[in-house]
């Protein structure tokens, strides 16, 4: 029995010699591994030592042949300076002196001007509505004037019939702009709940001003001019120039923040919808001009386009 113990202690111990070299020659392994790593990672901090190296002397040259070119041109001043008399000096003097105050003025007056069209401030007494609303009443009673009573007084009832028939394309025409006028001042209520602007906002809503008062004129020139196809071109291009400046002003209004809450479901149907008005607007022109100037009253169907897409928003937010 005595024989047998010592054999398996024997075997025992063979099997944990062999364990233990297994062991050892895994850990080698190990240990060879991370040797190579830590060389690879040596090897690329040296690289990148190296080109940071190179980088810095290069820039140190083009710094140092920098100041030597400005030392050179330096000494080139200097030397033409000593060249001339006091009164050469005095002159020169005085027209670097000059220079620099224009320089100095220049880019304070710059720097008012930038600060004058980026600073915004509270519009709470409601001024720019106060203006917009006053130009388009003007404008909507100034409408009635491009009417023409005749230079003849009528004296039979028949010339009255006459004159009235006469009338009807002038008065479509006033109502038409009525109606576009109208269309123009109700979006505008998108403005309402503005309450910051500043001057680049102001300026755009003079420009939008602008257009709408010149409906009175276009109107008259295609009420009493409607034969001629550049009449048609004039009401064109003005009710399309208003249209494009509701658009820019409304696009920077909207981007600067100054009309709360709008999201981009809310720019879609503003967009779209003049954009839809201005094609509208193309379209009848080009009937005017090629078909029949009666296409002009297609704008009475204005007001249904503004009614079906004001709707169709309404459908979709809620």
């Amino acid at each position: 029995m005595s024989k047998k113990k010592k054999n398996k202690k024997k075997n025992k111990k063979k099997k944990n010699k062999k364990k233990n070299k297994k062991n050892n020659t895994y850990n080698t392994s190990e240990l060879l591994e991370i040797i190579q790593q830590l060389t690879d990672e040596r090897d690329e901090l040296n690289q990148v030592l190296r080109s940071f190296a190179r980088t810095s002397q290069s820039n140190t040259k083009q710094r140092d042949s920098y100041h030597d070119n400005r030392d050179a041109i330096t000494k080139k001043n200097l030397e033409k300076f000593s060249q001339l008399n006091e009164e050469q000096k005095h002159n020169l003097g005085h027209d670097k002196v000059t220079h620099y105050n224009n320089h100095n003025q220049e880019s304070s007056f710059l720097g008012r001007l930038r600060d004058r069209f980026s600073n915004t401030y509270e519009d709470n007494t409601g001024r720019t509505m106060a203006l917009t609303d006053g130009i388009f009443g003007m404008v909507m009673t100034l409408l009635a004037f491009s009417i023409k009573l005749p230079d003849v007084p009528l004296r039979t009832v028949a010339d009255f019939t006459i004159f009235l028939q006469q009338l009807l394309p002038s008065i479509g025409m006033v109502l038409i702009s009525f109606i576009i006028a109208s269309s123009f001042w109700l979006f505008h209520h998108e403005f309402i709940k503005v309450n910051k602007v500043n001057a680049p906002f102001l300026w755009l809503n003079l420009g939008f001003l602008a257009t709408i008062s010149f409906i009175p004129f276009s109107t008259s020139v295609i009420a009493n001019y409607g034969a001629f196809a550049l009449g048609d071109v004039v009401f064109g291009i003005n009710i399309a120039a208003s249209i494009i400046m509701f658009l820019l002003m409304f696009e920077y209004a909207a981007n600067k923040g100054f009309i709360p809450d709008v999201n981009k479901g809310h720019k879609f149907y503003i967009f779209n919808t003049f954009y839809i008005m201005m094609l509208f607007t193309v379209l009848i022109s080009v009937l005017e001009f090629l078909v029949s100037p009666n296409f002009i009253y297609l704008f009475f169907l204005v007001p249904v386009i503004f009614t079906l897409r004001d709707i169709r928003y309404e459908d979709n937010t809620d």
